[in-house]
């Protein structure tokens, strides 16, 4: 059995997978190019501040501790910018590096404002640069 299209038919169909793999195409490259953002929040670890979200302890950011935070459980957790409204902005393993730096050279011992600059990549934020807040 032969079947014949007209050419009508076969142009739409051309030209509707043309656009859908542009559309495709074009959604990648935006998924793929993250934005740089300036996050503020509070330096924290992730142990800490998941424990913290589960029974809150109002101005938790701003209590606690670098010693806490240099401790082996705690900066083995990762850390995180804990922003004003609660989120707990997850950093990946380079930028935990980064904040460990951060803390060894700090004279702080808690209340660790800052602005995070940096990518955001899935779930996990790529930093560029920590800065403290006054």
């Amino acid at each position: 059995m032969t079947v014949t299209r007209s050419l009508p038919a076969i142009l739409f169909i051309a030209i509707s997978i043309v656009i859908a793999g542009t559309l495709i195409s074009t959604q990648g490259r935006a998924s793929d190019a993250a934005q740089t953002k300036t996050i503020d929040g509070y330096l924290v670890d992730v142990a800490c501040a998941t424990d913290n979200a589960k029974t809150p302890t109002k101005g938790f950011g701003g209590i606690h501790t670098k010693d806490c935070m240099q401790m082996e459980d705690c900066a083995g957790s990762g850390f995180a910018v804990l922003t004003p409204d609660d989120k707990i902005i997850k950093f990946d393993s380079k930028s935990n590096q980064l904040a460990r730096i951060f803390l060894q050279g700090s004279k702080k011992d808690k209340d660790f404002k800052v602005s995070v600059t940096g990518k955001l990549q899935g779930d996990k934020l790529s930093v560029e640069s920590i800065n403290l807040k006054d």
